[in-house]
């Protein structure tokens, strides 16, 4: 996959609660909020490699997923330098008739990289937390999850989820 991107920040705003002093003190009160980044064009080429053996039937999964990443922004194209590589792994059973147990676990790895290349958790992949909260160069994440039906009328399915999601990001 070749991704090209023009990268700018319009209208930089500080996150709810978080004060200038804490992006740089040393920036006078009543200063603007500095980008988060650098701007400018950001060119890559990603290759993929996976194994795909996944199945859905009536809400229950089955089967797994290995996938490898690697990706590197194309030098002379790119206004920044930087590679990523990621592994991922899905593997999900059915238990009983019509319960689910679903085990996912990913790592990434990066050098350089820019704000929007950065690796994010939070949201649906770290439940409880706000989207994208952590970032960084590296990031390992594990979920575990097990549903069970609790009632279905007509095809129409509620089911109860327990789940464990654990992720570090630096």
């Amino acid at each position: 996959r070749l991704r090209a991107a023009k990268v700018s920040y319009q209208d930089v705003k500080l996150a709810d609660g978080a004060t200038l002093a804490e992006v740089d003190p040393a920036l006078p009160e009543g200063s603007p909020v500095p980008a988060p980044g650098g701007e400018g064009w950001d060119v890559s080429n990603e290759w993929t490699a996976s194994i795909d053996r996944r199945a859905n039937y009536y809400g229950i999964q089955t089967g797994y997923r290995i996938a490898a990443s690697f990706e590197r922004a194309i030098d002379g194209m790119s206004d920044f330098h930087y590679k990523l590589a990621g592994l991922s792994l899905f593997r999900a059973k059915q238990i009983l008739e019509r319960h689910n147990l679903v085990l996912r676990a990913s790592l990434g790895v990066g050098r350089d990289l820019p704000f929007q290349q950065e690796y994010l958790l939070g949201g649906t992949a770290m439940r409880g937390y706000v989207n994208n909260q952590f970032r960084g160069d590296f990031k390992a994440l594990a979920n575990i999850e097990y549903s069970v039906p609790l009632m279905t009328i007509k095809g129409f399915s509620v089911r109860g989820l327990a789940f464990v999601d654990s992720g570090y990001a630096t």
